[in-house]
């Protein structure tokens, strides 16, 4: 039923719209109608009570439908049995001598309708598939580290064959097959020596060897360490710094925060579950999210604007997505999606510890959080640190011992004789010394020249004695980052080349395996409500009242809803309203260049208080979402496809025309706007679109060559250890 003041889609037999309010018409038709048109007149007959209306039971069906009543399944009515049971007679039929029958009246509801069951079964096979690609997506993103780790592991392993060496003889038989593995990927640098002669060139099959003897072995180390990792962290879960957001227990005297959790409870018990905790957050915005590693210890996070802002069952539609989150497993999942991004985090610490103090600092708390003590009070906090140290670090460079080569805060001479200056002296002894020897001085008048001499330049050099002393560190550094230089560029290209790959590569693929869990977390919620309305309703109610938590942006994914509420295209006139106050906004500053104000709209836009200060451990994850850039592409489905699919299964939204009216009230507010030259400015877009794409595609190129050519200066010191240490 379409509602004549905002266009909504209602329910059949509702009498006021769910979106504004405005009344709909009559009431729902009763069993109890009277027939739309008179009764036809009765033949003379001699008993005078058979000239009243016929009786509700002696209607025919076509009148009984005409007059509206509508006869739910399994509702029992005398005399409209048999007649009821007759299949709706065609449209297009008709019967001899009879009347022209009515045409055939479907229930109100979608033309696709789909059942939860069959949603569910669908989504699940789609997360099989999507997690099949995540994981070639994942080998191949790892490439570039393996190309690394292979040269460094080789090195490793024939050191520590020698140590064993000197206490058990080790057969020749190892030594043998490591210069075979050895020799493999030497025949193929040997290709590239002009001065050698009578080298046959290499098959298919021989390059086909040598890279998977330079690859395996890193790739298969990364495999071993994913799980470990998985199993480390696995007793801490995901998301637990939204506890220390202030989050809290509920308030025993607060009736909402109590209804709360008996309704965590009841759809606990509903899903077969063990009932989750529940703690409430003081924000200013609405929203909740699911943390821990399991169903056993899975913590319910709410917002507290969300008991205020929507009702009962908005509320139950909020909390059943996210009890079926946690029975379908989207934790395990998750902390699965975060390993492999700690595995890599922890392999490039590793490569990097050599010339990088933070990496060197991330591999102890590594190896203290590995033997500490898993009943540690700190150990959430310690996990949730060593995480973002791990994920933020994988192409980070900016504080490597080679960032030290451009110190912020170099110490500066003091003023005064400058210590260059002693430079200048011994030139000057020389020079006097030649001069007096040629005009025959006192050799005692030569002696005290130079004594005087070599007497200034002490008196400059205690005067510039601590910047000496800075001089003399800095070339000791300079000289220690120049031996490493080599092994720098070696292990720096390919974390570029991991960063790129991660961003355009395992992240989209990780970010739709995603929204197919919450796609399938909408299902299984709709199966635990039975209602999809309520579903729906809470999608909506918190599109138009809820966000981002501030500070819990690292974990947006556990959230019901994410960054796309803001711009789920499902706004109340009075949010249209404000989009367009905003874009105007954003243009008087930048037409005036005020970049306070600028960022000021930016924050209001993304539904945070530009006022408040954020924390450290915001400051800290504000580009990451769960250790990734989440800059490609969301982990949340729009909220307009998420609507359409509830519609799937009877829910009474119509997210199309909302849709329609926010993007006409934008357009309208662009084109205001608009000038005539904006038509020569897109095509000029995509031409810069295309030449971006194809410059990243030959640094990708480019980047890939030189990380195998330095890769491959790395694999010869495995080759020289083994000539040098071998027996």
């Amino acid at each position: 039923m379409e509602c004549p003041r905002c266009g909504w889609l209602n329910r059949a037999g509702v009498e006021f719209c769910a979106n504004c309010g405005a009344s709909l018409g009559a009431p729902a038709p009763t069993l109890a109608a009277e027939p739309a048109s008179p009764a036809p007149p009765q033949p003379t007959s001699p008993d005078p009570a058979s000239a009243g209306p016929a009786p509700v039971h002696d209607i025919p069906l076509e009148q009984t439908l005409l007059a509206g009543v509508v006869v739910p399944p399994g509702l029992s009515i005398p005399g409209l049995q048999q007649q009821a049971a007759a299949p709706p007679t065609p449209p297009s039929a008709t019967r001899r001598g009879g009347p022209e029958p009515l045409p055939y009246l479907p229930m109100a509801g979608p033309a696709d309708r789909e059942s939860f069951f069959n949603a569910m079964r669908r989504h699940r096979r789609a997360t099989w598939r999507m997690t099949a690609l995540c994981f070639l997506g994942a080998i191949f993103t790892g490439i570039p580290l393996s190309l690394v780790t292979a040269p460094v592991l080789f090195s490793f392993i024939v050191l520590g064959t020698a140590l064993v060496n000197q206490v058990v003889t080790v057969p020749l038989a190892v030594w043998d097959f490591y210069e075979t593995a050895a020799g493999i990927i030497i025949n193929v640098f040997r290709q590239f020596d002009d001065s050698a002669t009578n080298i046959a060139p290499l098959t298919a099959g021989e390059i086909a060897l040598a890279a998977t003897v330079w690859l395996a072995p890193g790739i298969v180390l990364m495999l071993l360490i994913w799980p470990a990792i998985r199993e480390l962290f696995d007793n801490v879960g995901v998301g637990v710094a939204l506890l220390a957001l202030g989050a809290r227990e509920p308030r025993p005297d607060d009736l909402e925060e109590r209804q709360l959790v008996n309704v965590v409870e009841e759809m606990a018990l509903a899903a077969g579950l063990p009932a989750p905790r529940v703690m409430l957050l003081d924000s200013y915005v609405a929203n909740a999210a699911v943390v821990g590693s399991s169903p056993r210890d899975a913590t319910l996070i709410v917002s507290r604007p969300l008991l205020e802002d929507l009702d009962r069952g908005e509320t139950q539609g909020v909390l059943a997505n996210l009890i079926a989150s946690v029975g379908n497993g989207d934790l395990g999942i998750a902390q699965s999606m975060i390993a492999v991004f700690q595995t890599f985090g922890f392999v490039s610490a590793f490569l990097k510890a050599p010339i990088s103090g933070p990496a060197r600092r991330t591999l102890w708390r590594m190896l203290r959080f590995t033997l500490g003590r898993r009943s540690s009070p700190t150990r959430a906090a310690d996990a949730e640190r060593l995480t973002r140290e791990l994920t933020g670090g994988i192409a980070d460079s900016e504080d490597d011992d080679f960032s030290a080569l451009n110190p912020q805060n170099p110490m500066q001479p003091r003023r005064g004789p400058q210590l260059q200056w002693v430079f200048y002296l011994p030139p000057i002894a020389i020079g006097v010394f030649i001069y007096g020897t040629l005009n025959n001085w006192d050799s005692a008048l030569l002696r005290n020249i130079m004594i005087g001499l070599a007497a200034v330049g002490g008196l400059i050099v205690l005067y510039q004695i601590r910047y000496l002393v800075y001089l003399i560190g800095r070339f000791f550094v300079v000289g220690r980052l120049m031996l490493f230089l080599p092994y720098y560029i070696a292990v720096m290209m390919p974390q570029i080349l991991l960063m790129m790959f991660s961003s355009f590569i395992l992240e989209p693929l990780l970010a739709r395996t995603w929204r197919t869990r919450r796609y399938l977390a909408d299902a299984t919620a709709v199966q635990l409500t039975r209602n999809p309305d309520w579903v729906a309703n809470g999608l909506t109610a918190l599109v138009r009242r809820g966000g981002v938590i501030p500070g819990g942006k690292w974990a947006t994914p556990l959230f019901i809803v994410g960054p796309e509420a803001g711009s789920a295209a499902l706004a109340t006139p009075e949010q249209v309203q404000r989009t367009i106050d905003l874009h105007e906004r954003m243009d008087a500053a930048r037409r005036s260049r005020n970049i306070a104000e600028m960022q000021r709209v930016a924050l209001e836009a993304a539904g945070e208080q530009p006022d408040a200060a954020p924390s450290a451990s915001e400051r800290k994850g504000s580009t990451q979402v769960f250790g990734m850039s989440g800059s490609m592409s969301g982990f949340h489905p729009k909220i307009t496809d998420r609507l359409k699919r509830l519609r799937k299964f009877g829910a009474g939204v119509n997210p199309e025309a909302s849709e329609a009216a926010y993007e006409a009230a934008i357009k309208r507010a662009a084109n205001a706007r608009r000038k005539g030259w904006h038509v020569f400015i897109m095509p000029l877009v995509v031409v810069l679109m295309a030449l971006v794409v194809v410059l990243m595609l030959v640094a990708v190129v480019l980047l890939t060559g030189l990380s195998l050519f330095f890769t491959s200066l790395l694999m010869l010191i495995p080759y020289a250890l083994l000539e040098l240490l071998r027996p």
